[in-house]
């Protein structure tokens, strides 16, 4: 599909020769990414917090990145500022009927935004272009699991940056997207919050973790660590008292989540 949407300078399609847009290469190299399972993993072991995904921002900004021929530094610092959104959403809503991929999408925007040399203006309305039409329902990993569970990290990207694109355009965004009437605040979060950054205690991104091995996001014991466990380590102990090994563990997972 985004093969069919060629654009010289838009972004590389990774592993490809492709160049497409920037957005469908959000949507192809998030979902790509997102589907191997080696992805991190935040506030996994939080009672009552949400937990997701942030390096899932990381493909779409690199896109853009691209596009805009932005050095290692501004790619940095815009896959940074996209993290620390990401995880203080996580921090700040408490409502489990709703997926923590869909916070990537308001993370790529502010990202992309940022590599796009959008104003302060332009920002807004990238962040209120993502947040109010790109609310994500908990079932896209509810019940039976299908390839949307990787493909939500795909989309979320694509929609971030085509929101920062059509701001920079000149869309205006929907007003109050968090504080208002029917916005953010009253029925995705359930409570009023505001990300201040950098946040008190340093950046959230330090509490994320690598996961200990593919589909595995890691044992209460690991977690905190600071360190990547190998196969042979704590999780391939638990795996073991479970009855299975990591291997099994894993291919049982795949058999799951993967649809033919």
């Amino acid at each position: 599909m985004a093969a069919g949407y060629l654009a010289p300078d838009g972004a590389t399609i990774l592993g490809t020769c492709i160049k497409t847009t920037v957005d469908m290469a959000a949507l192809v190299n998030a979902t790509t990414a997102r589907y191997i399972k080696a992805n991190d993993v935040y506030a996994r072991y939080k009672p009552g917090y949400m937990h997701g995904h942030p390096s899932d921002v990381i493909m779409p900004l690199l896109g853009v990145a691209e596009h805009t021929h932005a050095s290692g530094r501004e790619c940095l610092t815009a896959i940074v500022l996209a993290y620390e959104i990401y995880l203080g959403l996580c921090d700040a809503v408490r409502n489990g009927g709703f997926d923590p991929a869909g916070f990537g999408c308001i993370a790529v925007a502010a990202g992309a935004g940022r590599l796009l040399g959008l104003n302060l203006e332009q920002l807004s309305h990238a962040i209120a272009n993502a947040a109010v039409p790109n609310v994500m329902l908990k079932q896209v990993r509810t019940d039976h699991l299908t390839p949307w569970k990787a493909h939500a990290a795909g989309y979320a990207g694509k929609a971030g940056v085509f929101a920062a694109q059509l701001a920079r355009a000149g869309a205006v965004g929907p007003h109050l997207p968090f504080e208002g009437e029917s916005g953010w605040c009253a029925h995705v979060a359930g409570q009023r919050f505001s990300l201040t950054l950098p946040f008190a205690g340093g950046y959230k991104m330090l509490g994320a973790r690598i996961k200990p091995r593919l589909a595995r996001a890691g044992d209460s014991s690991d977690h905190g660590s600071g360190k990547v466990t190998c196969l042979t380590g704590p999780t391939s102990a638990c795996c073991a008292r479970a009855g299975r090994s990591a291997p099994q563990r894993q291919a049982r997972y795949a058999r799951r989540t993967l649809v033919t």
